[in-house]
């Protein structure tokens, strides 16, 4: 008898709306060497973490963010590097 194979423990990521800024701020920080990602909180089914990957080096942001709420916060980082090496930003 075929047995499914039990996958991990797996959750959908917050939606949010992407804008043309989010996609001009996502691609420069990707071409520098700047991504982000939002990770789920295992003990919290509501609650996310944002982590920032800078050259291989992650850090995650100490406060935790309900589902849209921490893809803003994703975004919002993108923005603040993306302005922060960008002079016309």
């Amino acid at each position: 008898m075929y047995k499914k194979k039990k996958s991990g423990r797996s959750r959908k990521a917050p939606y949010v709306p992407i804008t043309k800024e989010h996609v001009k701020h996502w691609s420069w920080c990707m071409k520098n060497g700047i991504g982000m990602c939002v990770t789920p909180d295992w003990t919290n089914i509501e609650m996310w973490k944002v982590e920032v990957i800078i050259n291989g080096k992650v850090s995650v942001d100490p406060k935790y963010y309900k589902g849209e709420e921490a893809m803003t916060k994703m975004f919002d980082y993108y923005k603040y590097y993306y302005n922060k090496n960008n002079e016309n930003g």
